[in-house]
């Protein structure tokens, strides 16, 4: 479910523990490789996560390096509010372009959650 639409991922490396890092690969469609890596700087299960994102292609040029803040609170019966920050950005499009991804990624993720509700 990670990525954007009609990407996958075919190599992942997560050691998730407080200055753990992990490094993904998410494969376009068209075939271009894009990684990001980072280290986890926060972990409190479970109302939050923060990490740094560095995003590079193959050649290595990093294309974005910022932080993701992510955090988990009740709301209501079995729901939850999720909210997630990334900062800064160095343009509105290169802002956009992660809201995008990101929306997308949600979206995907909500679906596998559906799937396997299914099962349940």
């Amino acid at each position: 479910w990670f990525g954007p639409s009609d990407f996958k991922v075919p190599d992942c490396t997560i050691d998730f523990r407080v200055g753990g890092r992990y490094k993904i690969c998410m494969l376009s469609p068209d075939g271009i490789n894009y990684w990001v890596a980072g280290e986890y700087l926060v972990i409190e299960p479970p109302e939050r996560l923060e990490f740094t994102w560095q995003r590079f292609q193959d050649d290595g040029l990093v294309w974005c390096s910022n932080i993701v803040r992510l955090r988990f609170e009740p709301s209501g019966i079995n729901k939850t509010k999720f909210t997630l920050h990334q900062a800064m950005f160095e343009t509105a499009d290169e802002c956009n372009n992660h809201r995008f991804g990101w929306t997308q990624c949600l979206e995907r993720l909500q679906s596998f959650v559906n799937q396997v509700k299914n099962y349940l």
